[in-house]
């Protein structure tokens, strides 16, 4: 059962760094189990002031605290109704992701399938081994840190983006579909020594040195691909 968990992590999410917490940073895992004293339990086997353990007893009272810690992650019971709605509506619904590892007393593989189709990243059979939660845990905060600082780094280019101005945008967008100054000049209709200083300036405000690395952040941006039409204004090809 574990193989099979541990293949999909690693199927999904690859290799990543493990987390760090000495940082001054607390690890906040949440609880979500019909029997509050495994939030006892799990608080006992981690044993760390790092981590710090929110119990609640439903997945609506947890999706009603609005608790949403930066780098957390949560322990469902898969015995509670609609477990996978945490994952579903605490991950989507707020500024950060919460991993998910599911729990249960009678596991199987479709019980696994099913939780994991579901968002889950680890599965964990009850009762606890604390070698597995600390693994399963140490895993599920790591994905956290990484989708933390995806995040952090997607605000990072839309601030970027942000600052350029209306011309500047367009010309990128060209740029990075591939076009010639020559070509851009003419859907803009300006010259092609006014395209450089757009370039200039792009490569400033964004950060960059090369345009292979503008290119990887204007698709991290989500900018689309304009396909070159000789001659043709950049109004006509919209």
């Amino acid at each position: 059962m574990r193989n099979f968990v541990q293949l999909n992590y690693m199927q999904r999410h690859g290799r990543m760094e493990y987390v760090d917490l000495t940082q001054d940073q607390t690890a906040t895992v949440y609880v979500i189990d019909a029997d509050p004293r495994l939030g006892v339990q799990v608080e006992r086997m981690l044993s760390s002031p790092d981590y710090l353990i929110k119990t609640f007893t439903s997945v609506g009272d947890f999706l009603e605290s609005r608790d949403t810690e930066p780098l957390s992650c949560m322990l469902v019971g898969c015995e509670l109704p609609d477990a996978d709605l945490a994952v579903r509506e605490q991950s989507l619904g707020n500024k950060y992701c919460i991993p998910m590892v599911c729990t249960s007393t009678s596991p199987n593989v479709r019980l696994v399938a099913e939780v994991m189709r579901n968002g889950a990243i680890d599965f964990l059979e009850k009762p606890l081994q604390e070698d597995l939660l600390k693994e399963s845990v140490t895993r599920a905060l790591n994905y956290a840190s990484f989708l933390q600082r995806k995040q952090q780094g997607m605000l990072s280019v839309k601030e970027k983006i942000e600052s350029l101005s209306a011309r500047e945008l367009e010309v990128l967008q060209l740029v990075v579909s591939g076009w010639l100054n020559k070509q851009i000049a003419a859907a803009l209709q300006i010259t092609e020594r006014t395209v450089k200083a757009h370039r200039g300036n792009i490569m400033s405000k964004m950060e960059v040195d090369s345009l292979a690395a503008l290119v990887a952040l204007a698709v991290q941006a989500g900018l689309g691909s304009v396909e070159p039409y000789e001659g043709a204004p950049l109004t006509a090809l919209r």
